[in-house]
This record gives structure tokens, C-alpha cells and sequence, in this order.
């Protein structure tokens, strides 16, 4: 593992540091490379996350979901999915296959990691 002098550091960044600063932490936590790089194996699979405002129950009319992440952490859209909406992997793959959910990205979102803005586009069945 690779180490970091103090001396390498901004002032700024050494005072966050040294105060515990929670936004740098949650940064420097969540960023991939930094940690691969410095050689630290990353487990996310006991991270939680919530969906807040985050409700599509009842929809009788196309609705644009707007999904914005700060961190990547190795989180599959559809787990995400079916997580929130309370529903089976399965079926987000119906979902999907039938076009009732789709994305801004283009992407698989069967496979795809979130890590980045984007729109989910829900349709009514």
C-alpha cells in the first residue's frame, strides 16, 4: 500500500483531514480509483442507500425520474430498482423487456453500475 506525506497534501485538504471533514471522508470513501490505486480491495455489498421522493406506485401517465448519484458504488441499477420499488430482479427485467422502464443513458440497465445523473423513463401498463 502506498502512503501519502502530509507535506504532498493542500493545506486545505490537510485541514479537512485533521477536522474529520465528513463530505472530503465520503469523497476520498467512495473514490474507486483512488482506493485501487493505493491498493485497498473495495466491498460495497454492506453499504445501504435510500431513494427519497422515490414513488411510482399508481402511475396512469408517462413520469420522468430524474437519478442523481455523488458516489459510485458498484450499485446495479436494477438491485436499485428493485430495492425501491419493493418488486423481484425479475421482475425489473419484465419491466424492461417490455419497455415500461427505460433510461436517458441507452444503457443495459440490467447491468449497468450507477455512477453518474441520469433519467429513468417510467410507462404506465
Amino acid at each position: 500500500m502506498r502512503g501519502i506525506k502530509p507535506h504532498d497534501l493542500t493545506a486545505e485538504i490537510f485541514d479537512k483531514l485533521t477536522n474529520n471533514d465528513k463530505e472530503l471522508a465520503w469523497k476520498y470513501a467512495f473514490d474507486r480509483h483512488l482506493l485501487k490505486q493505493s491498493g485497498y480491495e473495495i466491498d460495497y455489498s454492506g453499504i445501504s442507500y435510500s431513494a427519497e421522493g422515490f414513488d411510482i406506485c399508481g402511475i396512469e401517465r408517462p413520469m420522468n425520474v430524474h437519478l442523481k448519484s455523488q458516489y459510485f458504488f458498484d450499485l446495479k441499477l436494477s438491485t436499485f430498482l428493485a430495492k425501491t420499488l419493493g418488486v423481484s430482479v425479475s421482475n425489473i427485467r419484465r419491466f424492461v423487456d417490455e419497455n415500461l422502464i427505460t433510461t436517458s443513458l441507452g444503457c443495459d440497465i440490467m447491468k449497468y453500475k450507477i455512477r453518474a445523473d441520469f433519467v429513468l423513463f417510467f410507462e404506465p401498463h
